[in-house]
This record gives C-alpha cells, structure tokens and sequence, in this order.
C-alpha cells in the first residue's frame, strides 16, 4: 500500500498535467464564422447538394448576418468576403505578409 500515492501521480495527475498543458499551448487560428462541417469532407457535400453554389454561400452569408465567413473543403479552411472594403484590408494584409 505504500505505492498507492506514486501510483496515483503516475497514472492520473501527471497525464491530467500534461493535456493541459498541451491545450494551453495549441493555439488554433481564429477563423471567421461559418457552418459547422463535417469530419473528413468538411461542408463539401453540403455546397454539391445546394444548387447553385453562389446562392448556398449568400444563404450563409445572411444566416450568419455577417460580411465574412468561413466555410471548409475538404481539410481546406476557405474564407468568404461579401464586402469591398474588407477584401481590400485583407488583400492589402496578405500582400505585405509576403513581403
């Protein structure tokens, strides 16, 4: 019985200890809304189904109530932009990134 204390910190707090410190440091871009996709083929069958595909992306544009969103194609993330002065603020951004 003397090994139920280092069994209980091998076993349960050091893993507990290391998933969150791996949470903490994954940092996921911050993306724009969108709809929710699926696993694999992300919102694929979703634009195949909806035809045409312009109307499903402005369907989800005015659903969202947004200027931009977020949809995903395959494991592609594809960022939809409505509104003028946010595609030239994006362009612009993109443009002196690659610099």
């Amino acid at each position: 019985m003397e090994f139920a204390p280092i069994l209980l910190i091998l076993f349960f707090i050091i893993p507990l200890f290391i998933f969150i410190i791996k949470l903490l440091k994954s940092k996921k871009p911050r993306l724009p809304p969108g709809p929710k996709p699926w696993p694999l083929v992300g919102n694929l069958p979703e634009m195949l189904a909806n035809k045409p595909t312009f109307r499903w992306i402005q369907n989800i544009m005015n659903d969202l109530d947004t200027e931009i969103a977020c949809i995903r194609l395959g494991n592609i993330h594809v960022v939809l932009v409505a509104s003028p002065s946010i595609a030239r603020e994006f362009l612009m951004k993109q443009s002196h990134q690659g610099r």
